[in-house]
């Protein structure tokens, strides 16, 4: 839920300065579980993509046909410092450096030469960004001191950069997110003071700690001479209210404490979960059968002591990995329809193809180890996918990434209304609500926000809504950024559905190389359980616009789904591209992007006998 907090509660936390409001709440919602996906904190910035494309090319070495992971990472390196803040005001030459880089005929034929010099070329512009967080958080800093003029943009892309920096770094989500608290706690002193006790708080120095978990063994396992160590009858020695509160979960189990070096709490206990998980795939090995290796509740709280800073806490699995996809209203009927769709199938193979998908995502949701869940879930997604020619993530990639920017238009015109929920009850909307067709004191319809947002400049709709938010930087910055740069007008949405289109494109072939990682080199990345989540939202979108699709084309498979939408995409961009110059009908919109929505008829549809869909017989 965004944090939209009353101006007697910003009072409260002697936040006063619209500047200092937008970077609570921005802060809040690049690590809330509920964001909308494309709102969420990024997980590469330049130096994790410095960090890729080196990666890449030594994987050149031993597979050259691995080759186009360095096209693709390349690209998004040169994408991303193109609008960096940071490169832009402090190392600009890095823009002609990466010119350097090319993806030419040395790097597809790995030839030992263009390896090396690449690689060269790589280490230089490392070596010229030594000081780049550096300068990212002093430039954070005087925009926090010195408040002047609108800034929230510039502050956006800074805090964007320095959020997916910590993840790299190592720190956990839950942790990024508790810091929010001390942003809001006026006993914390000014808010400058706040914001430079955060930075120091992130630093990016790794501590020590010790994990207990509570553990069940059919065989006593002896000492083991490693960060591992088992304590079965160590617990008296447990002392502390906190230490009573963890024993207590279960009173027979033994005390295996794991040592582990991790940013943050949370961190920590990832990190020694991961060698849990690995010790009891081990016993595994020598008691196969179900029911006679050792258990473990993975629900359970693990007791983490901090023995650089002499604290204890427990710490809960991170169990924000599976709220923000939400529960079906109705989920026995959605069963029960989805059911006898697939068993209505006419081509016996696209019902395996369906049910066998649906399979991996089960083991996916029933998995406990990252890896596990990651591959599983690639397997149910791949599965989806129709074949062709060329290789899988070129087919796969493109194929997602059409069919989700094709929902993209009405599914980020959703999200504002979910966002701004707890505003839009209480809010005055005298001026506003006469103006809409479909929204009332408790309901703001993505009819009428689609309407708000494709008004023309100086419209009363667009600054009714821009005034009923107006006390709430975040929603000003978010209404603005939809109007300006998505619905404005046709070039504007033609570009930002490519845009939106490669991003997920780079995103799915990140996520391909970390599964992998994986499956290669038995490893897992930084980052992953961010990767899992952003693939099971792609998942679940896909497979629902299959369900949808197919719904209402009973003739059709799978591969027919696909491509249409496919088609849909392409014929999309020709007509926004053709009709550049005429305002957007909601009703289009809706239409073409959300088939299926009831739109009322409407005196300005421009675009209506070109886009007429197809109506299900």
């Amino acid at each position: 839920m965004m944090f939209l907090p009353t101006n007697e509660q910003w009072t409260a936390y002697g936040i006063t300065h619209n500047l200092h409001k937008f970077f609570v709440q921005r802060w809040h919602e690049l690590f809330d579980e509920d964001t909308y996906d494309s709102w969420q904190v990024q997980t590469s910035n330049v130096h994790t993509l410095l960090a890729e494309l080196s990666d890449s090319v030594h994987v050149i070495v031993h597979t050259p046909v691995s080759h186009h992971n360095f096209g693709a990472v390349l690209d998004e390196l040169k994408a991303i410092a193109k609008v960096d803040p940071i490169i832009k005001n402090h190392f600009p030459f890095v823009r002609s450096l990466l010119e350097t880089l090319t993806y030419d005929t040395g790097i597809k034929d790995a030839k030992r030469h263009d390896l090396e010099q690449t690689l060269r070329r790589i280490s230089v512009i490392e070596g010229h960004l030594i000081g780049y967080e550096d300068r990212l958080r002093e430039e954070i800093v005087s925009l926090v001191r010195n408040p002047v003029g609108d800034k929230n943009h510039e502050l956006c892309h800074l805090l964007m950069s320095l959020a997916a920096s910590l993840l790299a770094k190592g720190y956990s989500v839950p942790a990024l997110r508790e810091s929010v608290a001390g942003l809001t706690d006026s006993a914390q002193g000014d808010f400058p003071l706040r914001i430079e006790r955060l930075l120091a708080d992130f630093s990016g120095k790794s501590r020590n700690f010790t994990c207990h978990f509570l553990v069940r063994w059919t065989k006593p396992l002896p000492p083991i001479e490693s960060r591992i160590a088992t304590m079965t009858d160590a617990r008296a020695a447990f002392t502390d209210p906190v230490d009573q509160a963890f024993l207590d979960q279960d009173t027979s189990a033994s005390i295996l404490s794991i040592r582990v070096q991790a940013q943050d709490m949370h961190a920590a206990r990832a990190c020694a979960e991961h060698e849990l998980c690995g010790l009891l795939s081990l016993n595994r090995l020598y008691q196969p059968h179900k029911g006679k290796g050792a258990s473990w509740n993975s629900d359970h709280m693990a007791l983490v002591l901090d023995e650089d800073h002499n604290t204890r806490q427990q710490i809960p699995s991170d169990a924000s990995r599976l709220t923000y996809i939400r529960h079906a209203s109705k989920p026995g009927q959605a069963t029960a329809d989805t059911l006898k769709l697939i068993e209505n199938l006419k081509n016996p193979t696209q019902r395996d193809v369906l049910r066998s998908s649906l399979l991996y995502h089960r083991h996916f949701t029933e998995a406990t180890a990252d890896e596990a869940r990651l591959v599983n879930l690639w397997i149910a997604l791949e599965i989806l996918i129709p074949s062709g020619t060329g290789s899988m993530i070129d087919r796969l990639s493109d194929y997602v990434s059409t069919i989700l920017t094709t929902e993209y238009p009405v599914s980020v015109a959703k999200a504002l209304p979910i966002a701004m929920r707890a505003h839009w009850k209480p809010s005055d909307k005298a001026t506003l609500l006469p103006q809409l067709a479909r929204s009332n004191a408790s309901k703001f319809d993505v009819y009428d926000v689609l309407q708000c947002l494709t008004d023309k400049r100086d419209g009363d709709l667009i600054k009714a809504l821009l005034s009923l938010v107006g006390d709430q930087p975040i929603l000003v910055h978010k209404v603005n950024l939809l109007w300006k740069m998505t619905y404005r007008e046709p070039t504007v949405m033609k570009e930002r559905l490519a845009s939106h289109k490669q991003k997920l494109d780079w995103q799915l072939r990140r996520i391909y190389r970390a599964r992998n990682y994986v499956m290669h080199r038995g490893r897992s990345v930084q980052g992953m359980r961010q990767l899992i989540q952003h693939l099971h939202t792609y998942y679940i979108m896909l497979i629902h616009t299959i369900i949808h699709d197919l719904k209402y084309r009973p003739l059709w498979g799978i591969e027919e789904a696909c491509e249409s939408r496919k088609n849909l995409y392409a014929n999309a961009l020709v007509r926004l591209k053709d009709h550049k110059n005429s305002p957007i009908a909601i009703e289009d919109i809706l239409r073409f992007f959300s088939p299926g929505y009831s739109a009322t008829p409407h005196t300005h549809q421009v675009w209506a006998h070109l886009l007429q869909p197809e109506v299900p017989a």
